[in-house]
């Protein structure tokens, strides 16, 4: 993943796979992944159509947000509008989410399209075992399949790159790289902190997340905390720490010749360089379903903040995946209060006994490693694409 080697001469069918940007970057960040997982393992001639190209670029640096067609990675992207016609349909379809192509597309894809799948949000639910991969007859005669990412080997499985654990080994156990990264993003005397016994803690939520919650338990952390957040994340966060916490933060005892907060707006990264602050940080709090694996495959201690959902229907998804998860009751409380409006009280305490407490901090990393490993057993969403196509051309 990220890295320059050229792409084998495609042994695999044509794909396309539709996107639209609903949600800022998860549905694009998902399907780039996708389609770079696909390229590349398949490998297969993949052609990717995404309605906003301005926010495909932040992903992707080297995506031109002005041009309709362009290759990106061995990728064709396609600017998909209105009046994008004349595209011969691929033989494996895949919509993102529900985002049905053009009717005019959808129309020629008989005699041409052999799979359809319509990609699915993932879910730890028990129930998308039984409809995962199931069809749907389509006005057009071709069935569309509905396509479950998932936790179990009943599901199409989640996007892992191969290689990814070697490469994330190699990278946090080089320090060079680890100093260099910071350097980067903007943390000026990188080396202190590194040498301070800093935690470094990344913040990517939603709005309604309790942050000021957070904020108070940092400060009474008895390590030095490194805050980094994303420019467009919790734009009010700096007047509000600054209102309620600084004073507090600046008398903060620490040890070290280091604030005892230290708030760092940083960059957006691109998919690469985001994967490495997950793998730099020692805790994570993630949102939506791409950050949400990668913080997974990080083996870090993270939180999630899901999508919220009206009648609190995020909270029972919420609660599925906690009881697949191994880690101790305590981090699944803090994850309940974090998501929970009536709980966010308790974070702050839930948080600052997590931090402060010796060994409770390793043991969840303990818990995470050992989820990611058990998971990394299954098929991988690229891999379990690739044989229920062939399944279905050999079939028939």
């Amino acid at each position: 993943m990220g890295d320059s080697t050229k792409t084998p001469t495609p042994a695999g069918p044509r794909i396309d796979i539709f996107c639209r940007v609903v949600d800022n970057f998860g549905d694009i960040g998902v399907c780039w992944r996708l389609a770079r997982s696909l390229c590349r393992e398949w490998p297969a001639q993949v052609r990717l159509w995404v309605d906003d190209l301005d926010s495909f670029a932040r992903l992707a640096p080297a995506v031109e947000p002005k041009l309709a067609a362009q290759k990106v990675d061995d990728i064709d992207i396609v600017h998909w509008t209105d009046e994008t016609t004349g595209h011969v349909p691929a033989e494996l379809v895949i919509e993102a989410f529900a985002c049905d192509p053009p009717a005019a597309y959808v129309d020629a894809m008989p005699g041409r399209t052999r799979l359809w799948l319509n990609l699915e949000y993932l879910s730890a639910e028990s129930w998308t075992a039984g409809f995962h991969a199931q069809p749907s007859p389509q006005r057009n005669g071709v069935s569309k399949y509905f396509f479950f990412p998932g936790f179990s080997a009943d599901t199409g499985g989640l996007i892992c790159e191969e290689g990814l654990s070697l490469q994330r080994r190699n990278w946090t156990h080089s320090p060079s790289k680890q100093k260099h990264f910071l350097e980067k993003i903007g943390l000026t005397q990188a080396q202190a902190y590194l040498d301070g016994d800093t935690l470094f803690i990344s913040l990517f939520c939603y709005p309604s997340a309790p942050y000021r919650s957070l904020l108070h338990a940092l400060r009474k952390s008895h390590r030095p905390v490194v805050l980094l957040v994303p420019q467009s994340v919790l734009p009010q966060l700096e007047r509000d720490a600054a209102t309620t916490l600084l004073r507090d933060v600046a008398t903060q005892p620490t040890g070290a010749d280091l604030p005892g907060l230290t708030l760092l707006r940083i960059p957006f990264l691109a998919q690469e360089e985001y994967d490495q602050l997950l793998w730099m940080c020692d805790l994570n709090f993630v949102r939506g379903e791409d950050s949400f694996v990668r913080a997974i495959w990080a083996r870090k201690p993270f939180l999630w903040h899901i999508y919220e959902q009206s009648e609190n229907t995020h909270l029972k998804k919420l609660q599925a995946w906690l009881a697949l998860f191994p880690g101790h009751e305590e981090t699944k409380a803090m994850m309940r209060s974090w998501n929970s409006p009536s709980r966010h009280a308790y974070f702050t305490n839930q948080l600052i006994s997590v931090l402060n407490t010796p060994g409770q901090l390793d043991s969840w990393r303990r818990s995470c490693r050992t989820f990611a490993e058990n998971l990394s057993k299954n098929k991988t969403l690229s891999t379990s694409i690739r044989l229920f196509y062939e399944n279905a051309v050999n079939s028939g």
